[in-house]
């Protein structure tokens, strides 16, 4: 099979076969990703897709119950090429329950109703989505494409396609200069579009980034612990979901692991948080940490 490195995809899917669909990243301008780093982009020819899937379901078979698409955002092919792997995938995977992939929100805005719910039909029911923020001025600054209002229609539409929605919020991503915008932005957002999982981690500083230039020259500051846990409690506390949200900062960078459902765990993980910054709840090792 065919692939391109460094591949990466989410935790939940380190027992998924990964399927080559795009290679890098179409939208490699966030200033801290390293994804702004990788040296091409481009979207696979749907047969050169199409006999890879062939080639695994020759080797693995009815083994594969879920398939993720590669790269960053898979969602940018053309909904015919999507299909046709999908389709594929469930004829050569008998026991196939899921297939999943990353979408960036202007990528989900390209495609239509018609074609999300075509997609969603033939399979592509999960999409991880990189919120990192909801406030217009870190997202403006980041680089990140889009905006807040393009994010949640993005969200809501894949919602309503029947997608499962899978987001994820950096803590710190405004630094201390935007530490508030970041905040009460990205509870607005969780708010409006109440993805069925949110996952927090922490800013990871990228070498060779635009970011880590911006640390470097003091252009950035970064958050201390205190004020990560902070961020996250005022996010947690200003979200008022509209539907069950699955809540997890098991991420290694963060400092404390919390888990819960908003709204109805919303005292207890915010207590758990109280507590670390207290000192009554163990932080994660710093070693651990890659900070």
């Amino acid at each position: 099979m065919f692939y391109v490195h460094p591949v990466f995809r989410p935790p939940s899917e380190g027992d998924s076969l990964l399927l080559q669909v795009t290679v890098g990243c179409n939208h490699p301008t966030c200033k801290f990703c390293f994804c702004s780093l990788l040296p091409e982009d481009y979207v696979r020819g749907k047969d050169e897709v199409l006999a890879d899937v062939d080639e695994a379901g020759a080797k693995y078979g009815s083994q594969v119950e879920k398939v993720f698409f590669l790269l960053a955002s898979a969602l940018c092919a053309p909904t015919d090429t999507l299909l046709a792997a999908a389709g594929r995938c469930r004829e050569v995977f008998p026991n196939l329950r899921q297939i999943s992939s990353y979408g960036h929100p202007l990528d989900i805005l390209r495609k239509s109703d018609e074609e999300l719910r075509a997609l969603a039909a033939a399979g592509l029911t999960r999409l991880y989505v990189g919120i990192e923020s909801g406030s217009e001025e870190v997202l403006r600054h980041m680089k990140k494409g889009g905006t807040p209002r393009q994010i949640e229609r993005a969200g809501l539409r894949a919602i309503e396609a029947g997608m499962t929605l899978s987001c994820q919020i950096i803590l710190g991503l405004g630094g201390k200069r935007f530490t508030n915008e970041h905040a009460e932005g990205t509870a607005r957002i969780l708010s409006a579009v109440s993805p069925d999982y949110v996952g927090f981690l922490s800013l990871m500083v990228t070498p060779r980034t635009e970011l880590a230039r911006e640390v470097e020259e003091g252009a950035f500051e970064l958050l201390d612990d205190d004020q990560y846990l902070d961020e996250l409690e005022r996010i947690i506390e200003g979200t008022e979901a509209r539907r069950p949200i699955v809540v997890r900062t098991n991420h290694p960078s963060n400092y404390v692991t919390v888990r819960g459902t908003l709204p109805s765990d919303k005292a207890a993980i915010l207590e758990t948080i109280r507590s670390a910054r207290a000192g009554a709840v163990s932080g994660n090792e710093e070693y651990l940490r890659n900070l």
